[in-house]
């Protein structure tokens, strides 16, 4: 669907195939599967699921109350997050900035958009080993993969590292202000970690 310069309005109950464009779209309560990647440049989700199986790319794109979910990387200028989980296999680059989930959030590959809102949210880093994830202000962080930070982070919420996974601050600073379940290992050697000492695990 080349949809450049229009309005595209769909209860998506049945779309499959590449979606791309200059214009904006708007998805209702219905299910929408996305065979290719998704480039137009605007999108307001609604209540249904969405499923891209590339990569989801163009201004702006707002989520809704349905789960998201995009098998490839997010490079939208800007992505705002709603009431639905969003599971993104790839990377996320968004320029201007990336707001999560108010529920759950999970990323798989480097995490660097320019700016970064936790929505109230949990957002966990799975899925790629050696994956870097840039310094932000988060609330709730899970990581069950091998992750590199590139920037300091303050977790507001519980900062849990799954068994077999790797947190490795290097030259950052960490604080976790509700404490660090560590099931796996962090790797934080001649950083600054500040943890709330009344709630460590591991």
């Amino acid at each position: 669907l080349d949809a450049t310069s229009q309005v595209v309005t769909v209860d998506p109950t049945a779309v499959t195939g590449n979606l791309s464009g200059s214009g904006s779209a708007s998805f209702g309560a219905g299910a929408l599967t996305v065979t290719g990647s998704c480039s137009l440049a605007t999108v307001t989700a609604g209540a249904g699921t969405i499923d891209i199986d590339g990569d989801l790319s163009g201004t702006a794109f707002t989520a809704g109350a349905g789960a998201l979910t995009v098998n490839g990387n997010v490079s939208t200028a800007t992505f705002t997050g709603g009431a639905g989980a969003i599971d993104i296999d790839g990377a996320v680059t968004s320029a201007t900035g990336f707001t999560a989930s108010s529920t759950t959030t999970a990323v798989g590959a480097n995490f660097t958009p320019g700016a970064f809102t936790h929505n109230s949210g949990s957002i966990t880093f799975d899925t790629t080993d050696g994956s870097s994830i840039g310094g932000f202000a988060f609330n709730t962080v899970t990581v069950s993969a091998n992750k590199t930070m590139t920037g300091d982070w303050t977790c507001a919420g519980l900062l849990t590292i799954d068994s077999g996974a790797t947190l490795t601050t290097g030259t950052n600073a960490l604080t976790a202000n509700a404490g660090l379940t560590a099931n796996g290992t962090l790797d934080a050697t001649s950083q600054v970690v500040t943890v709330d000492p009344t709630a460590v695990t591991g």
